[in-house]
């Protein structure tokens, strides 16, 4: 997946569905993005067994207003790697079977390895909270 082609097709349909009922893992860096843009992180972070998630206000993301990403330059890293998933159940990286043109999508190494970086990342820092 080419990383301008996937903003591209997503745009190009006018989907954001995405952005409904979502529960998008944040990581410490995904914070610090937005709050460094300035919001205030009880505006947008809801914490869901023990790890930090994009808030959905009336169902769809926070920062979702008209369709459009209000925070798409600094949106979180889940975001911008969406349509991935990945799968615990046989550790494997998928196309979320709900994105209405998965069709048009292809998983390459590169957003495959990221995705596991991000899941690694989103539970080391869960470990973390649960420590303090």
């Amino acid at each position: 997946m080419l990383k301008s082609k996937k903003g591209l097709i997503c745009r190009e349909h006018g989907c954001s569905s995405c952005c409904e009922e979502n529960s998008m893992p944040l990581t410490v860096r995904d914070i610090r993005k937005i709050i460094k843009n300035g919001y205030k992180s009880a505006d947008f972070i809801v914490i869901s067994r023990g790890e930090r998630h994009l808030r959905n206000y009336e169902g769809a993301c926070v920062f979702l207003e008209g369709g459009q990403c209000n925070i798409y330059s600094f949106r979180p890293e889940g975001c911008r790697l969406y349509p991935l998933l990945y799968d615990p159940s046989n550790d494997s990286i998928v196309i979320d079977p709900a994105c209405p043109h998965q069709g048009e999508f292809k998983i390459n190494q590169t957003s495959a390895e990221k995705l596991r970086k991000l899941v690694k990342t989103v539970k080391r820092e869960k470990r973390r909270e649960l420590i303090y």
